[in-house]
């Protein structure tokens, strides 16, 4: 029997073709995208003042060649994006597989694969028709210097073509895909379930919103947090929780003092005051400022931990509204066998979604089924039904006060 021979992926060249799709996705977020609705537009424009030649026709040819002389470098860049993107999202999944983690079998990935996929089937078709409209106005401005008859009706057919164009790019679902971070995946990927532990609020929600990829990298961020703590704060959990991880105290810390900075309650210096406690900041290792190296990359700075809540904010509605509950219903979840609650996004933002939070509390010691029936009318399906299981609180009290 013949034994499959793989090619060992060097990680220096997955890191390159990540930073080359960043700045690629980065520049068609900043200047591409607009570029790829406009300049068709510019090109009718143009058009039609050539056919019914109300300006010179040099003067028109010259802003012809300027239009085009765009067109075309960001029609290049917009075939590099599909090409980058696919290279770095396989070779990434190629590298995690070769060493030890793959990828396809995360909850989750395979939607994630499947929508970007079809993502850039739809870019790489706007890219092809936007370089045959590219081909065919070159054509059009040679006759039109040539001064052939021919190049009325070339004209002609690249204003249709151009409009053509412009709908087709009005189809791209997105542009701005970024392989390398951590909310580049999520136009694709839709956390379903929210799994939490109470006294792990902030760590469990911010990482179910995290896709596969970005939650290998949440993971290697948690064990430098765990080698970074602070002996001190270590013994503190230690002593007055035993039993638990100081390690999930801290990241839940950690995660607070940045939603705290970010709902504008604490500055970003007292953010850095409050972590010294916690850990030893250090920017070979982890700081707020610059985050972890991971693969080559830094994550998990503050600009990252505010995209993730950003994200939180407008996938999930009134994520924060548990805490409120926690803080003032604490009497009742206290003493009550279950707790439940709902809140339900009040716009639906895109694509046609409205998302429901259902929060449920087993106070029983053992975990109970659940079956969860949430009734939205005017929309279809109008009744969802699901089937929980809930964890029980086990042997931790909760107090009665707050």
């Amino acid at each position: 029997m013949s034994q499959r021979e793989y090619r060992k992926i060097d990680s220096a060249t997955i890191e390159r073709t990540e930073t080359q799709q960043q700045r690629l996705a980065s520049y068609n977020k900043k200047l591409g995208r607009y570029l790829l609705y406009i300049l068709p537009l510019v090109l009718v424009v143009l058009t039609g003042l050539s056919i019914i030649k109300i300006i010179d026709a040099m003067i028109l040819l010259g802003w012809f060649i300027l239009v085009l002389a765009i067109f075309g470098c960001n029609t290049l860049f917009l075939g590099l994006l599909v090409t980058k993107t696919r290279s770095a999202f396989t070779g990434r999944l190629n590298l995690e597989r070769q060493n030890g983690r793959p990828l396809d079998s995360l909850q989750g990935f395979t939607t994630i694969k499947n929508n970007m996929n079809r993502t850039l089937i739809t870019i790489r078709a706007v890219f092809l028709l936007s370089l045959l409209v590219l081909l065919l106005y070159i054509v059009y401005v040679i006759l039109a210097l040539s001064q052939s008859d021919l190049s009325t009706t070339v004209a002609v057919l690249g204003l249709g073509l151009a409009l053509v164009c412009f709908g087709a790019s009005l189809l791209v679902k997105t542009v701005t895909v970024d392989v390398a971070s951590v909310t580049g995946m999520s136009d694709f990927y839709r956390p379903s379930a929210h799994e939490l532990i109470l006294e792990n609020f902030f760590s469990d929600v911010f990482r179910c919103h995290l896709d596969p990829i970005a939650r290998l990298k949440w993971d290697e961020f948690v064990e430098t947090i765990r080698v970074s703590m602070r002996q001190e704060f270590v013994d503190t959990i230690l002593r007055t929780e035993p039993g638990e991880s100081p390690v999930s105290f801290a990241v839940e810390k950690i995660l607070y003092l940045h939603y705290m900075e970010y709902s504008g309650v604490l500055s970003h210096e007292g953010v850095i005051e409050e972590l010294k406690e916690v850990v030893n900041l250090d920017r070979d290792r982890y700081h707020p400022d610059t985050g972890v190296l991971i693969g080559g990359r830094l994550y998990f700075n503050t600009e990252d931990i505010f995209k993730v809540l950003r994200l939180i904010e407008c996938m999930t509605p009134s994520f924060d509204r548990l805490q409120l509950e926690l803080i003032d219903n604490i009497s009742v979840m206290s003493r009550d066998p279950i707790y439940v609650d709902a809140a339900v996004q009040e716009v639906c933002r895109k694509d046609d979604e409205c998302h429901v939070m259902v929060m449920l509390f087993n106070n029983s010691d053992s975990p109970k089924d659940y079956v969860v029936r949430v009734t939205v009318s005017g929309l279809e399906p109008k009744e969802i039904e699901m089937r929980v299981s809930a964890e029980g609180r086990g042997t931790n009290e909760i107090p009665s006060e707050r």
